[in-house]
């Protein structure tokens, strides 16, 4: 479940979700690109490098979320 809630956490804002599950480098990491990014984005005529890392941001935060340390894969679901 807790799972599920960092998955919509990561979907909205990347980083969030990750200190959630306890991954805080790789959340703190995920939040900063982002804050970066839209200080870049908004200040800057180079706005398609913004856009790209948002997005890869919004990606990593999602994989992150899904990703388990313990099997180093993305985590399966059981399947009912």
């Amino acid at each position: 479940m807790i799972r599920h809630i960092a998955l919509f956490l990561n979907f909205f804002c990347p980083g969030l979700g990750s200190v959630l599950l306890g991954k805080v480098y790789s959340g703190f990491f995920q939040f900063l690109v982002l804050v970066l990014s839209i200080l870049a984005f908004a200040y800057s005529f180079h706005s398609f490098y913004a856009v790209i890392a948002i997005a890869l941001d919004w990606f990593w935060g999602l994989l992150t979320a899904e990703w388990s340390p313990r099997t180093g894969r993305i985590a399966e679901r059981k399947r009912t």
